[in-house]
């Protein structure tokens, strides 16, 4: 996954809170969060800590990098500037550098020819409206080092979930490390891609995803599942209940389109979500309620939203009582 502007734009609509009384007498009716991928609060908004006049005036950004105990300079590059620092697990232990935070210049740089020590650069100013704008009228998570510790697929897990386990707390489920030590799933994580083109409950039966044991050496095995991407945790679907809809926009998804083996579509690798078919091969089609009605295709022309730049602008614009959406292109 490139370092392009891939961003996720998620809604939710906060109808429940509406009886509730606030100083300003401001009611919530939507929390938007918006991520851009393969990027820290540095990087994107760097460029604010060494302007003239900051549209960022609170915000704590590093005017120096950390390598070691050196600190190299930072540099200016464009938005577009096409390179990808490794964000594999490996990468992420050597940039962590247990607990220094200071290894980002130990990291792969596979496609990063054209800059040089790329790891310690923020994007210019003037490549970064309206995320400025955004970030100077709305809310803004300065502080941010990743939990999930790997690439996407765990990534975009950790945002619909807040975790990557494959099951929920207290599930029985026992997972075996390399050591044949045994624990609790709920207490494994995964933090990789696996490489191949499918992932999810709709993934190909060869679809398999390590997962990273909870003890100190954190040694990587198809513990849960034997690595079948498919998992039992909670999302914040659970946590949404019955009195606020949703909406989650995602590649090749939809009432028409049932089959989504993308990196990026979360959904699909819950197993309660996809509800996969029973009838079919694993890769197949999800059935889901939840799946069917709420997972939406990101595409612009998609099925309900003809004539549309974007299926999630449609859905803002028109703005009707109770909408929400927890969504990601």
């Amino acid at each position: 996954m490139r370092l392009f502007a891939r961003f996720l734009l998620c809604v939710l609509s906060l109808a429940a809170l509406r009886g509730m009384s606030y100083a300003n007498n401001t009611q919530i009716q939507h929390v938007i969060i918006v991520i851009q991928e393969n990027r820290t609060p540095d990087n994107l908004f760097g460029s604010d800590a060494f302007a003239n006049q900051r549209q960022l005036p609170q915000a704590d950004l590093a005017t120096t990098g950390l390598c070691g105990t050196n600190t190299p300079p930072l540099q200016s590059i464009r938005l577009g500037d096409g390179c990808d620092p490794g964000h594999g697990h490996g990468d992420w232990k050597k940039t962590y550098n247990l607990g220094g935070m200071n290894g980002a210049c130990k990291i792969n740089l596979p496609n990063c020819t054209n800059l040089t020590n790329p790891s310690y650069a923020y994007v210019q100013s003037s490549d970064m409206q309206p995320y400025l704008k955004i970030a100077q009228l709305y809310g803004y998570a300065n502080y941010f080092f990743q939990t999930n510790q790997g690439p996407s697929f765990p990534a975009h897990q950790f945002l619909l979930s807040g975790t990557s386990a494959p099951t929920a707390f207290g599930d029985a489920a026992q997972c075996t490390d390399t050591n044949n030590q045994i624990t609790p799933c709920y207490q494994w994580f995964d933090a990789e891609n696996y490489g191949g083109p499918d992932y999810g409950c709709t993934a190909s039966s060869l679809a398999k995803v390590k997962d990273i044991s909870p003890d100190a050496l954190a040694k990587e095995n198809f513990a849960y599942n034997n690595g079948y991407p498919c998992y039992d945790h909670n999302t914040l679907v659970d946590l949404l209940g019955t009195q606020i809809t949703w909406k989650y926009y995602a590649h090749a998804a939809g009432p028409t389109t049932q089959v989504a083996t993308s990196l990026w579509n979360a959904p699909n690798a819950i197993k309660n979500l996809c509800v996969p078919s029973p009838t079919t091969n694993p890769g197949d089609v999800c059935t889901g309620f939840d799946w069917i009605q709420y997972v939406q295709s990101v595409f612009p022309n998609s099925a309900g939203y003809l004539n549309s730049f974007s299926p999630i602008l449609t859905d803002l614009g028109a703005d009707p009582p109770s909408r929400n959406a927890a969504c990601q292109m």
